[in-house]
């Protein structure tokens, strides 16, 4: 946009947000995985109040299924719901002030949002069928090959979204342009001047 065209613009008409900086979303995630931990913390105190969970994670063949479903949907659900409410955003992106919208400034639909966290939770995933794999499958050169392969997914497609982020001027990671989403900051609601 070039000066003239800025100085042009009449009073009222708001520029789009800022796009958040990466380590503005990282920093969001952790305080988001704060809140992933007392909830582990709560399926840590079900195991010894309901001790017949406790086989689930003892083989192979239904520990990674239990833990999708008690760990990874519900974790998985929070996000893409609060990414498609209202208030467009999480806790951790609420409180450093950051949300998450389409590339035309809506609100994200509950399919986009599906989207969105289905691919930015797949390294989540990956590294969880790696672990069972580590934990379960001692012994099993085969399965040890397989958990191998999965950590170096694991590792692949972080870096991956992070590079991407880096490199594209609105942020965006891999699972932003799959969900036609961006992350922006939260604009002030002040005047023209804060």
């Amino acid at each position: 946009m070039t000066i003239a065209e800025r100085t042009s613009r009449h009073p009222d008409q708001a520029s789009p947000p800022a796009p958040a900086l990466v380590i503005r979303r990282i920093a969001a995630f952790a305080l988001d995985y704060l809140l992933i931990l007392s909830y582990l913390g709560v399926l840590v105190l079900a195991s010894f109040l309901v001790p017949q969970m406790n086989p689930w994670f003892r083989r192979l063949s239904t520990a990674h299924w239990a833990s999708f479903f008690l760990v990874t949907l519900p974790v998985s659900l929070y996000f893409m719901l609060s990414e498609a409410s209202s208030a467009q955003a999480t806790f951790g992106k609420r409180w450093m002030g950051i949300r998450v919208q389409s590339w035309t400034g809506q609100r994200l639909t509950l399919p986009a949002s599906l989207i969105r966290t289905a691919l930015k939770f797949a390294p989540w995933e990956f590294g969880h069928a790696a672990v069972w794999r580590f934990a379960l499958g001692a012994g099993n050169a085969a399965q040890l090959h397989i958990a191998n392969d999965f950590l170096a997914t694991t590792w692949v497609l972080a870096a991956l979204y992070l590079v991407c982020m880096a490199v594209d001027s609105r942020r965006r990671a891999p699972y932003d342009f799959a969900s036609l989403s961006q992350v922006v900051l939260v604009p002030h609601t002040g005047s023209p001047l804060s």
